[in-house]
C-alpha cells in the first residue's frame, strides 16, 4: 500500500495521508471488473488484522478497543554489533505520529510517545523497549533474539465477563537464518503473503473490491498458520 502521510499544518491532530488512502479510494473500480486487490497483508497491517477479525468473531460479544503491541530482544554477537544502534528504521517509524479511529470521534492523530505504556511480552521477550528486530540481511547471522507482533483487543468476552487477550505471532531469530537464511522481521513479514496466496488459490478467501485481510474470515488463515509450522498464540491478560 501507499504509506502515509502527516498533516502538512496540523500533523498532532488531524490525518494527513493514511496507509492505503490510494488503494481503498479505487476499490469501486475493481469490484465493477469483478477483481480482487487484497491490500495490507504482512505483519502489520497483515496478520495483525486477522487477529482482530479472529477475536471479534469468537471471543467478543463486545470490543472496547484494539491496539498494536510489537516487541523484541535483539542481542548482537560480537563487540563492535550492538542492537541499539540497529533500529534506525524503527525510530523513523515511531517519531511518526500515530493514526487513531474512534467511533465516535473518527480519525486522528496524536504526538508520538504521548501515550507510553510498559507491555510484558511473551515467551521471554519481556518488557522491550525495541519494536524489531533490524532490517539488514546481511547482519541477520549475527543477531539472536525473538521478535514478537501482535494484536492486543480489550472488551466483553462471549461469557459476558471482561476480557483483554493478546493474540500474537513470535519467530526466533536464529530459526529463522538457520531454516531460511532471513532474519526474523523479514521471514514473518513474508510468510503472511504467502499464506493469504494459499486461501485465494484454494477459494478459502474470495471476493471483489479493495479489501484488506480483516474483510476475510480469520479461522482459515490460523489454520494455515499452523500447517506451515508458524502457529499464532493467545495470551489472556488480567482485565
Amino acid at each position: 500500500m501507499t504509506l502515509s502521510e502527516p498533516h502538512p499544518v496540523r500533523p498532532f491532530e488531524l490525518t494527513g495521508v493514511k496507509l492505503g488512502d490510494y488503494q481503498f479510494e479505487r476499490a469501486a473500480t475493481w469490484e465493477e471488473k469483478g477483481l480482487l486487490a487484497l491490500v495490507g497483508i504482512g505483519i502489520e497491517p497483515g496478520a495483525a488484522d486477522v487477529f482482530a477479525r479472529h477475536a471479534a468473531d469468537e471471543l467478543f460479544s463486545q470490543i472496547d478497543e484494539v491496539g498494536i503491541r510489537d516487541g523484541a530482544n535483539p542481542r548482537g554477537r560480537g563487540p563492535r554489533l550492538r542492537a541499539d544502534v540497529l533500529h534506525l528504521d524503527n525510530d523513523r517509524r515511531v517519531s511518526q505520529p500515530p493514526v487513531v479511529w474512534e467511533r465516535k470521534r473518527g480519525w486522528f492523530t496524536t504526538e508520538p510517545f504521548s501515550e507510553p505504556e510498559i507491555f510484558d511480552f511473551p515467551e521471554g521477550i519481556g518488557p522491550v523497549v525495541a519494536a524489531a528486530l533490524p532490517d539488514p540481511a546481511k547482519l541477520g547471522d549475527r543477531m539472536t533474539g525473538k521478535t514478537c507482533a501482535g494484536t492486543l483487543v480489550t472488551g466483553t468476552g462471549v461469557d459476558g465477563r471482561p476480557r483483554r487477550t493478546y493474540l500474537y505471532h513470535v519467530v526466533d531469530n536464529e530459526w529463522s537464518m538457520r531454516e531460511y537464511g532471513s532474519q526474523a522481521v523479514v521471514w514473518q513479514t513474508a510468510l503472511n503473503p504467502v499464506v493469504a496466496l494459499e486461501l485465494l488459490a484454494s477459494g478459502a478467501w474470495r471476493g471483489r473490491g479493495v479489501l484488506g485481510p480483516e474483510a476475510f474470515p480469520a479461522q482459515p488463515y490460523l489454520d494455515k498458520l499452523a500447517e506451515l509450522g508458524a502457529p499464532h498464540g493467545v495470551l489472556e491478560l488480567a482485565p
